[in-house]
């Protein structure tokens, strides 16, 4: 901006240094027209000054929308990690829940929120090993009539 500045100048220059006044028409028009040169150059710095506030503030706003995204959405990312999905056997439909229901001692069985078949369960025996069946042993072994001893999640 500062080399267009100069060259206006210096046309500005070279106009009164060949006496162009406003005494003929085509004096009138070459300084009308460098008049109007100087007037763009002011209106393009305006311009530009906007467009860095305005770049400025816009950088500001990201720089806050990125923050509020990782506010948000950093839970959801790690949730994520803590899915199991299993097809059932029976419908093929993926069921899906939290991996921390596997930490707990309990008696766990997971059944198909669709056709309500046993996908996977889990149950301790006697000497305190754990007994994991899954899929159509589920269906078979989960169903003990008994809907006190059995935790669900869907």
């Amino acid at each position: 901006m500062q080399k267009l500045r100069q060259r206006i100048s210096y046309l500005q220059g070279l106009a009164e240094g060949m006496n162009v006044g406003t005494s003929s028409r085509e004096g009138r028009l070459l300084t009308e027209m460098l008049q109007v040169l100087g007037d763009m150059a002011d209106s393009i710095d305006t311009v530009k000054a906007e467009q860095e506030r305005l770049d400025e503030i816009v950088e500001s706003m990201d720089d806050d929308l990125f923050q509020l995204e990782q506010d948000i959405y950093e839970d959801d990312d790690e949730d994520d990690d803590d899915i199991v999905e299993i097809a059932c056997p029976s419908c093929q439909e993926n069921v899906s829940f939290d991996a921390k229901l596997l930490d707990d001692d309990d008696y766990l069985e997971v059944t198909c929120p669709s056709c309500r078949q046993g996908v996977f369960i889990r149950e301790g025996d006697e000497d305190g090993e754990e007994q994991i069946v899954m899929g159509e042993e589920a269906e078979r072994d989960g169903d003990c009539g008994d809907a006190a001893c059995h935790r669900h999640t869907h």
